[in-house]
């Protein structure tokens, strides 16, 4: 129609205009035309959400609506009704085609068919034959309804299953709780009548971890375990959720801790072996050992200067020269913290980045201050082994040293200088 408006305002420009005039018309109206066609296209997209789904439902009435005139064409006994009907089918079945082919170019966003026209043109013959089809409307309007209550029945189903499992498993962890700390209570005192921590192994772990450098955890044979701060012991140990362990059923005091990042920690709370495990399967060695067995070294200044008015001056003389000649000796805790760069000093003294005098020395040092804290009960050679042999996996990992590498050593050099300098500073005589 379109074109035929045009073709007609052209025709009379070019009798009632001089050329120049009728072609300055012609491109007017062409120009109008082309901003018209791009004004549509820009507002398709928005409009292909509603319509395509409207020209759908004008497709299916429009096939059930030629399925029953099909049917009346057949029974019709008038040839020349059944004839009118036939028709009609026809003219309805091409307009179906039409529309069917504008639906599948919207969809794949090919906007060039004016599914609009198309579809405004087809309802034409739906309200024609309104009493033949709204009888499937009213079914199909039915079944959409039983449709979203189906789908609202399934969710409130699915809400409250979800809510019932939620319930479940606040009440297994409540459960998990009582049988661990006893039962959960408002009452502040209530803190005071948990069960007793005596049946709590202790396990420390040197894995950098959320909590710091070390990861201490308790845990017990019922299946219970707890994360403790490893900088302040004063602070209650945390329960730990029972989702995030596993307990060995035939050995109560092995566990699997998947509290870690990225791995799974396989430990033994009795014979303090450990294993960590990473995604793809791969173990390796973690150096552990028994809490309590941790000894807390104190400040010198907190040490009083009279123990008892009783003491007599020659024991007070011996106090005081025994805490003189240990000044220069390592505690525990230090003695483990160094063991663990004993094969780093001696990777760098064979990589001729350290002195090998500073690394006799120190070996020798570390040696003989091993033996005595061991003899002393203060560390286990288990402790010092583990620590030893988690530095030197690492170490072997990186032989030979590059010299890339000359920075850490000379981090090691000035640590070994500055210890063999205390070590080996002049005593005073008074």
């Amino acid at each position: 129609m379109r074109n035929i408006i045009i073709l007609t305002c052209l025709l009379l420009s070019l009798s009632l205009a001089s050329n120049a005039q009728a072609q300055c018309l012609f491109g007017s109206i062409v120009e109008a035309s082309r901003e018209a066609e791009e004004k549509r296209l820009r507002a398709a997209p928005k409009l292909a959400e509603t319509l395509i789904p409207k020209a759908k439902e004008q497709s299916n009435l429009g096939a059930f609506l030629i399925d029953q005139l099909t049917v009346q064409s057949e029974q019709e006994t008038k040839k020349s009704t059944a004839r009118k009907i036939r028709n009609e089918t026809k003219k309805i079945q091409k307009d179906l085609n039409k529309l069917d082919k504008g639906i599948s170019e919207w969809e794949m966003e090919d906007y060039d068919e004016k599914l609009d026209k198309t579809s405004e043109k087809f309802e034409k013959h739906l309200k024609k034959y309104s009493s033949i089809i709204d009888p499937e409307i009213n079914r199909i309007a039915a079944a959409k309804r039983a449709e979203q209550e189906r789908i609202a029945a399934a969710k409130r189903a699915e809400q409250e299953r979800i809510a019932a499992a939620k319930r479940a498993e606040q009440e297994k962890q409540d459960a998990y709780r009582a049988m661990c700390e006893g039962a959960v209570s408002d009452d502040p005192f209530a803190v005071f009548d948990s069960p007793s921590e005596e049946d709590r192994l202790l396990l420390t772990l040197d894995l950098r971890g959320k909590w710091g450098n070390r990861i201490k955890l308790q845990a017990n044979e019922n299946g219970c375990m707890w994360m403790q701060d490893p900088k302040d012991s004063s602070i209650l140990p945390e329960l730990i959720d029972a989702s995030l362990f596993s307990q060995n059923p035939n050995n109560k005091t092995q566990y699997v801790y998947n509290g870690v990042e990225n791995m799974a920690l396989i430990l033994d709370f009795t014979k303090y072996q450990c294993l960590s495990q990473s995604k793809d399967g791969a173990r390796q060695k973690i150096s552990c050992y028994n809490s309590s067995e941790e000894k807390v070294v104190a400040a010198s200044s907190s040490q009083p200067e009279n123990n008892s008015n009783s003491s007599s001056s020659s024991s007070s003389s011996s106090s005081s020269s025994s805490s003189s000649s240990s000044s220069d000796q390592l505690s525990g805790k230090t003695a483990l913290g160094l063991a663990e760069i004993m094969p780093w000093v001696e990777a760098c003294a064979e990589s001729f980045m350290l002195p090998q005098k500073e690394a006799k020395w120190f070996d020798k040092f570390m040696t003989g201050e091993i033996k005595r804290l061991i003899s002393a009960n203060e560390i286990t050679s288990s402790e010092i082994n583990s620590k030893l042999n988690t530095a030197q996996q690492q170490v072997d990992m990186m032989k030979p040293l590059s010299y890339s590498a000359k920075e850490t050593c000379d981090v090691f050099k000035l640590s070994v200088v500055k210890l063999r300098q205390i070590a080996e500073k002049p005593k005073d005589r008074f």
